[in-house]
């Protein structure tokens, strides 16, 4: 037999036999990989950021962790005139609403320890309020902290963060924060509104930290 004629059968052949054959069926097993947890860290200073105490958040365990971290406290005040006062639930001790047609929120928050501590919470509440400071800025900022002293004799670290604001339109978010430590617990204090209506109302949220006081 020709050669070439039996090389051509021969292929033909296995065209065939590789034709009758089913196709075979792979089947995959897709892993997906959770990205490995890890401690969020200020870009400019490198601090660890605290877990947000006003923050909710969508993981059951995380929120229950910050719910048990929520501390008793015998603490009292009075509302400024003008703020309406509702009673606090989860994590809030008390919600205060200002009054007019743009009015500021403010809330008291208690939590065991020291919660992340002052720098901390300040670089997280800059990048709540998208505020994006240099590190010779954020250090300025810091040193130059206040602090109001209450009729009950306690002392209350005030972070006005218009400071970092200036020259910003008056419809910017905005928040001034008082922090009071304790010798188990750290109190907060946080007024969030617009920059206009945290400025009109900062003097109402200087009362409310002087009439802090514990029985």
């Amino acid at each position: 037999m020709n050669r070439k004629i039996l090389a051509a059968g021969l292929t033909l052949l296995m065209v065939a036999g590789g034709c009758d054959q089913s196709p075979q069926i792979r089947k995959y097993t897709e892993i997906h990989r959770e990205p490995e947890a890890s401690s969020l860290r200020d870009p400019h200073a490198g601090l660890s950021v605290a877990v947000a105490p006003s923050m909710r958040t969508q993981d059951p365990a995380v929120q229950a962790m910050l719910d048990k971290s929520v501390a008793e406290t015998a603490l009292k005040w009075t509302a400024p005139e003008g703020w309406s006062e509702e009673p606090g639930s989860g994590m809030r001790l008390v919600t205060f609403t200002g009054a007019g047609p743009d009015p500021v929120t403010c809330t008291i928050i208690s939590l065991g320890g020291t919660s992340g501590g002052v720098e901390a919470n300040a670089v997280r509440w800059t990048r709540q309020l998208q505020i994006n400071p240099t590190p010779g800025d954020m250090h300025a900022f810091l040193e130059s902290a206040g602090t109001i002293t209450g009729d009950g004799g306690l002392d209350v670290q005030v972070l006005d963060f218009r400071r970092l604001q200036e020259g910003l339109p008056a419809g910017t978010p905005s928040m001034t924060a008082g922090l009071l430590t304790l010798p188990d617990k750290t109190v907060f204090l946080k007024m969030t509104g617009s920059l206009e209506a945290v400025t009109a109302n900062q003097e109402n949220f200087n009362t409310l930290l002087r009439s802090l006081r514990m029985p």
